[in-house]
């Protein structure tokens, strides 16, 4: 057998080290983008509420009243069939609302509609 070298075996030792270190690496990672999807979720979660607080609670008023000392009414803008589709989107998604981009500039519409 000309031109063919033995086949040596690896150092199972180096080899076995290895292996469980990229096994421990490839779990811290999993564990940190688990992580920050959370964080991100939360985030879009919160920013969802916020969006949705200023719709139901917009100041009515005249500027002039309030310059005045009169205190703006309260008036509750529901928003209500963005905020349905909105669940719907979570539910068939099963990911923040946040995630459908039409839902939420939908939702902005109405809140911007209703305070201006």
């Amino acid at each position: 057998m000309i031109g063919r070298l033995p086949r040596t075996k690896p150092i199972v030792p180096e080899t076995e080290r290895d292996r469980l270190l990229i096994d421990a690496m490839r779990r811290e990672e999993a564990l940190e983008t688990e992580r920050l999807r959370r964080e991100i979720r939360d985030s879009e979660l919160r920013l969802l509420e916020q969006v949705e607080m200023e719709g139901i609670h917009v100041l009515s008023g005249k500027v002039d009243d309030v310059a005045v000392g009169v205190r703006p009414r309260r008036e509750v803008v529901r928003c209500h069939s963005e905020r349905m589709q909105c669940l719907k989107c979570m539910r068939e998604h099963g990911q923040s609302p946040t995630e459908c981009t039409s839902v939420v500039n939908q939702l902005l519409e109405c809140v911007r509609g209703s305070s201006g």
